[in-house]
């Protein structure tokens, strides 16, 4: 478990507090409740580890971007600021309003909607080729959506 990433553990007065570092990029901090440890996230660990140089590289060959968007969304990738991704309120999202690929994108990379709604957004991505997603959640009851995702949603997909 974790390989090519690098243990270590932070003793607190009070904790033990072990960490799991690899990838690149900004640091992403995953935290888990109890009865859960670290361990709980080494499915899932390489890939957000890769992110860090996959979810930000605006490539356009082979992601059949239509024609009449191909200049705005090699654009984007020339402007797009990569410390500022996780930023809702940053340049980028003034940067992808001034370019009009709000509804571009977000047809192509969010998934919402009732829970029917986002089924068949991931049937589609799936069909597609997809096989890996994240997720990010930005609701302040995020243990309930959680719950009601793997309900609603996820058992469509066991």
């Amino acid at each position: 478990m974790f390989e090519n990433f690098t243990r270590s553990e932070i003793k607190t007065s009070g904790a033990r507090i072990v960490t799991v570092t690899g990838g690149s990029g900004p640091p992403l901090l995953l935290m888990h409740g109890n009865p859960f440890t670290h361990l709980n996230w080494h499915k899932v660990a390489p890939t957000l580890a890769s992110a860090g140089s996959h979810l930000t590289r605006l490539a356009t060959k082979g992601k059949h971007v239509p024609p009449e968007l191909m200049e705005k969304v090699k654009e984007l990738g020339r402007r797009y600021n990569t410390a500022q991704h996780d930023m809702p309120e940053s340049a980028n999202r003034a940067l992808i309003e001034e370019l009009g690929l709000i509804d571009y994108l977000a047809d192509r990379f969010a998934v919402i909607g009732s829970a029917r709604d986002c089924i068949a957004k991931l049937e589609r991505a799936i069909d597609a080729g997809a096989r890996q997603f994240w997720m990010s959640v930005h609701f302040d009851d995020k243990v309930g959506f959680m719950r009601d995702w793997s309900a609603k949603v996820m058992t469509a997909f066991r």
